[in-house]
């Protein structure tokens, strides 16, 4: 080898040493600053960017291209729609080629758990229960939200300044590295969701294994597993959704639930829901066969049985003023009556038990709710051959109010001394109808009907006449014979 083949030699040997140096110090200088509070002040403010919250990740932990961190927590501010979240057990796995095309790619990002608050203020976050989900006991609340990102931002443009507080660490700003975000696929094992239900009572998703993808400038999510509690409604098991978030809109392509506990029952959701401004929750629900025992609360539960079906639409703000409704139609199939009070009394005024206990060929009613106002119209209950009530009744704030035509067959009028002449006087559709229709009163715990003592008067004013009529009669013939 020539004398110019062993500079070349030379020289290409020590532009590798350089390059491997260059290398290898470039290395350690990305480390120490993927390590460093800047990177995680960054982190946490961007990731609080996009939530809309102001909060921070715990230190994390690097191994080549994956970080873990033990949590993140933020804090929604007023009228963002969001009062907490906090992830716990974060993992994810960077894409190095990502890094050269100037962005931080997420292969996967993942959470062993996510909860949520929804709305604003400490009542939405401790609901009634007092149970705060904003910590969870074991693991270190967050300190000084926002602070870091507001005090230990990317500054200057050295790679390896030395910081000049106390403690002696590295504080690096490199200018060049990414500085978006891409993810392709997140998932989390367990996730955790609360909203107010009004009057201080909270709704809620727990223990559900959600999985993420980006689409079009939205997130797609797939979830399965978990229940879903509501006041005033069975906890249902979840069992599987697909929802579409293109915040501040949520859109619920499907959603299957069963119910969680006490037999056979199936709930299926489809809508959406706009956290921001006045867009309204628009909501459209499917039931088939619930147990209405369910529904019902303390003697109601032993007096109607059967499965409840059915759809509904739900409409409303998702926040601020106004309220929540919800309209529909309710059929009750397998339906049978247990002693109800005024039917016990026809049962007991006709010397049959045909009314104390029987089966309903058809139940159908409208259904209506606002606010603390539950409405049934066009109100069908029959049993073929004995009973039929058309009509309306509402709960308001457990007053009820209704008018109920109630109509039976004459053959089991016979046995009610005046029940045919003087109250069911209207014929119609193979019945005979109490005339006027029946008022229904009183409260949820004690409903008043005044059929029961239309029957006695008219009983009585039967008796009345008869025994007149008799006497009448027996004068008259004492009379003729005299004369």
């Amino acid at each position: 080898m020539g004398k110019m083949g062993r500079w070349v030699l030379i020289t290409v040997v020590a532009l590798l040493a350089a390059l491997a140096v260059g290398v290898a110090m470039l290395h350690v200088a990305v480390n120490r600053w993927l390590a460093s509070e800047e990177f995680r002040a960054w982190a946490s403010r961007e990731v609080s960017r996009a939530l809309g919250v102001e909060g921070e990740f715990l230190p994390p932990r690097w191994s080549q291209a994956s970080v873990y961190s033990d949590g993140f927590f933020g804090k929604g501010s007023p009228g963002s729609g969001m009062s907490s979240i906090r992830a716990d057990q974060v993992r994810a796995q960077f894409s190095p080629r990502g890094f050269f095309e100037g962005v931080w790619r997420l292969d996967s990002l993942q959470a062993g758990r996510v909860s949520i608050d929804l709305g604003d203020g400490e009542a939405t976050r401790m609901g009634k229960t007092g149970d705060a989900v904003a910590m969870s006991p074991g693991v270190p609340s967050a300190p000084g939200l926002g602070e870091s990102a507001a005090t230990h931002g990317a500054r200057g443009a050295g790679v390896g300044r030395r910081s000049r507080g106390g403690g002696g660490g590295w504080r690096f700003s490199l200018p060049w590295l990414p500085r978006r975000f891409e993810m392709r696929r997140a998932r989390v094992d367990s996730f955790d969701l609360r909203w107010p239900a009004g009057e201080g009572k909270v709704g809620s998703i727990s223990g559900t294994v959600v999985e993420a993808r980006p689409a079009a400038g939205a997130w797609e999510f797939h979830g399965k597993g978990g229940t879903l509690r509501h006041p005033g409604v069975p906890a249902m098991a979840i069992g599987e959704f697909r929802v579409r978030l293109d915040w501040p809109a949520l859109y619920i392509t499907s959603a299957d639930l069963n119910l969680k506990e006490g037999g056979a029952g199936a709930v299926s959701l489809s809508g959406e829901a706009v956290f921001s401004g006045q867009r309204p929750i628009d909501l459209n629900v499917r039931a088939d066969g619930l147990p209405i025992a369910q529904f019902l609360q303390g003697d109601w539960r032993a007096r109607l049985d059967g499965r409840l079906a059915g759809t509904a639409r739900f409409r409303g703000p998702t926040r601020g003023e106004g309220e929540l409704t919800a309209e529909g139609e309710v059929r009750l199939t397998d339906g049978k009556v247990e002693a109800l009070p005024v039917l016990d009394e026809i049962a007991t005024l006709t010397g049959t038990r045909e009314f104390r206990s029987f089966k309903l060929d058809r139940a159908t009613s409208k259904v209506r709710w606002a606010g603390d106002r539950l409405s049934f119209e066009d109100v069908w209950v029959e049993s073929l051959g004995l009973l039929r009530i058309n009509g309306g009744i509402a709960d308001s704030g457990g007053q009820i109010d209704g008018m109920l035509e109630v109509g039976t067959t004459e053959g089991r009028l016979k046995m009610i001394p005046g029940a045919r002449r003087h109250v069911f006087t209207r014929d119609a559709d193979g019945y005979v109808w109490a005339q006027p229709a029946v008022k229904v009163s009183g409260t949820r715990e004690r409903v008043q009907e005044d059929l029961t003592p239309r029957l006695a008067s008219g009983a009585v004013r039967e008796v009345r006449e008869n025994v007149g009529g008799a006497v009448r009669t027996v004068i008259d013939v004492i009379d003729s014979l005299i004369r």
